[in-house]
């Protein structure tokens, strides 16, 4: 899902985006269904733009890092799903290791 019906929001505000994170985390679960990555930002065209702007360019970096590091995806799968290069990838992973530790960014359960 990338954004909501008609382009709207798919979040009101933190309590709607909170509710659905909690009813995610019930339902998963129950169902029995994995979920290996979850991303919940303003614009996910962020993530896959290959403009060179300083916020999709953090957006991408952290992403990469998470996937990579944390999730294990490998550098050149994540490359092919990104359009990007393999070397572009791994300095994507560098810059978004570095943003986490920063900002103690980290991925939830």
């Amino acid at each position: 899902m990338i954004r909501g019906i008609e382009r709207r929001k798919v979040f009101r505000e933190n309590k709607d985006r909170e509710d659905f994170l909690e009813r995610l985390a019930n339902l998963l679960p129950e169902t029995q269904t994995a979920c290996y990555g979850w991303v919940l930002i303003a614009n996910p065209d962020d993530i896959f733009s290959k403009r060179k702007q300083p916020k999709k360019v953090k957006v991408r970096g952290l992403l990469c890092f998470w996937a990579v590091r944390e999730l294990g995806i490998s550098l050149t799968e994540l490359a092919r799903h990104l359009g990007i290069s393999v070397p572009a990838v791994g300095y994507a992973v560098e810059r978004g290791e570095a943003i986490a530790r920063d900002k103690n960014y980290q991925l939830i359960e």
